[in-house]
């Protein structure tokens, strides 16, 4: 069965252009969702490689209201979520912060930062036809599990971090497969909203394996060393993942 492939990019990383380009690539390799980062100063999920993306981006100019500018002018036909932190849209104030994103073509949005029991509340400020996507981890206990059919609904999924650590980190054996199985079929009970497992996904191999008992993979630091060599690199990257999960 095929398994969705999520896939990671700084808005405004490498450059403007390089990102609305990969974001085509990513569209012309069936990638099912992208994930579009907000460059932050203080990514506290990510590895050293979206940090540094999150950055240059910064560097460049790219604030929210860029981001949602080059959002714009993503693949229309591309599904697509923004990646931010709680801090920039708690300034602009929830409701508002929202309703723009939703404005600019987004589905929803991954907060990292927020646990599902404080994702409960802005479920209140959404605007029609958006969500807020969950993260379970290793560390999600079993009496949290049925905050999660309240969390993952209008066409939300849950993020399920695959290990204890930061994006970008190596995935461990199969006692780590074991648990991530263990997870998945505890939210399975709960839920019906789609699993995505991200963190540590860098080769097709990597994806099937996490994929096995989830329907895909999200993909970030991998997508951005690849993009950093440029088009064509990053092609070949979303094209071995896209096959590995058929």
């Amino acid at each position: 069965m095929k398994k969705n492939l999520v896939v990671y990019l700084t808005a405004g990383y490498p450059s403007a252009g390089m990102f609305l380009k990969a974001a085509e690539v990513a569209w012309d390799e069936g990638v099912d969702l992208l994930e579009v980062g907000l460059p932050f100063s203080d990514p506290i999920a990510d590895g050293p490689v979206i940090q540094a993306a999150s950055q240059r981006a910064i560097r460049s100019g790219v604030d929210f209201d860029r981001t949602m500018s080059l959002a714009r002018r993503l693949p229309p036909h591309l599904a697509r979520v923004l990646m931010t932190y709680s801090n920039p849209l708690f300034v602009r104030g929830w409701p508002l912060a929202f309703s723009e994103i939703s404005r600019a073509g987004f589905s929803g949005c991954v907060l990292p930062d927020v646990p599902v029991e404080e994702l409960l509340p802005l479920i209140s400020f959404l605007p029609e036809n958006f969500y807020l996507t969950p993260f379970a981890a290793p560390t999600t206990t079993g009496d949290r599990l049925n905050l999660y059919a309240t969390a993952a609904r209008g066409g939300a999924f849950i993020y399920l971090v695959s290990l204890r650590g930061i994006t970008g980190a190596a995935l461990g054996g199969a006692a780590q497969s074991a648990e991530l199985e263990r997870l998945i079929s505890g939210l399975r009970r709960v839920t019906h909203a789609p699993i995505y497992v991200g963190f540590g996904v860098q080769t097709g191999r990597d994806a099937a394996r996490l994929a096995a008992h989830a329907d895909g993979v999200i993909v970030g630091t991998a997508a951005l060393r690849a993009l950093a060599l440029g088009i064509k690199p990053f092609a070949r990257l979303l094209r071995e993942l896209r096959t590995a999960l058929f």
